[in-house]
């Protein structure tokens, strides 16, 4: 690609500097001249300079239709990379990361669109400005499990892409073995009896009882104060004290003040 030299007139001062204050970062074009228009050859570029009793400005620009083409589509490429910078064609994908149990947004995650990425906001939010294409999403967190889209999907020309990002807390098993909880129901499904396990993390009333699926107590096995620990204790269907409870599925319940635990049971004759 070549261009036609141009010339600058005689004289002229570039100090990079206005009344010694190097902030203005601006041509003073001298005392006497106080706007100036530099011209190239041909009109490939202009530049207009105005030097103010308080301010001073400067601004260029290149006139690209007055290049000429030496070699393929080199004019055509320049145009199109310049337009492109300065208009910002590329795509945003934008994520709305949330925590998938309470909704809350999610900050300081991180979302990868591809190899380019970007860190959420205290609303949850991230903006990653892409090349146009096809882009794998996933998104990760110390705290939560990673989450990764089943698909790719299309960024286009100055297009915007939104996507809501549900994130799965992490769980360890001190956390799960440190909650109210039924551990375990031994034989399930049962025939005639079952021993249920049950883990307590601190005192307090508790009750276990058996629901069927329309939501109805059909059993209560505890409901008393229960101390701190593991504990056990034993579904009997052929108790004297209560009718016998037919076949299907049912829900054992554990319910103390502060939380409740529940787990599929299974009855059969």
């Amino acid at each position: 690609m070549t261009g036609v030299s141009g010339t600058v007139g005689e004289d002229y001062i570039f100090p990079f500097t206005q009344n010694t204050d190097a902030n203005y970062s601006v041509d003073e074009i001298g005392a006497l001249l106080k706007h100036i228009a530099f011209t190239s050859d041909n009109g490939y570029s202009r530049t207009i300079a105005y030097a103010g009793a308080n301010y001073s400005t400067i601004a260029s620009t290149p006139i690209l239709g007055g290049l000429e083409d030496t070699d393929m589509n080199s004019k055509a490429d320049l145009v199109a990379t310049y337009l492109g910078y300065l208009l910002k064609i590329d795509g945003v994908f934008r994520g709305v990361v949330t925590d998938i149990n309470t909704g809350d947004p999610v900050q300081g995650a991180t979302v990868n669109v591809g190899v380019y990425s970007g860190i959420t906001n205290a609303y949850g939010l991230c903006a990653v400005e892409v090349p146009p294409g096809s882009y794998t999403i996933s998104c990760s967190h110390p705290n939560y499990a990673t989450y990764t889209y089943h698909c790719e999907i299309i960024i286009e020309y100055n297009d915007t892409y939104w996507m809501d990002i549900p994130l799965t807390p992490d769980v360890s098993n001190d956390d799960i073995e440190q909650q109210d909880r039924i551990t375990h129901i031994y034989p399930n499904p049962c025939i005639s009896q079952a021993a249920i396990k049950y883990f307590m993390k601190s005192s307090g009333n508790v009750e276990i009882s058996v629901y069927n699926i329309k939501g109805q107590k059909v059993s209560s096995l505890v409901n008393e104060y229960i101390e701190p620990g593991y504990h056990e204790v034993t579904f009997n269907n052929f108790t004297e004290h209560a009718p016998r409870i037919s076949s299907g599925i049912y829900f054992m319940k554990l319910e103390t003040e502060h939380t409740s635990h529940i787990e599929k049971f299974i009855i059969l004759e």
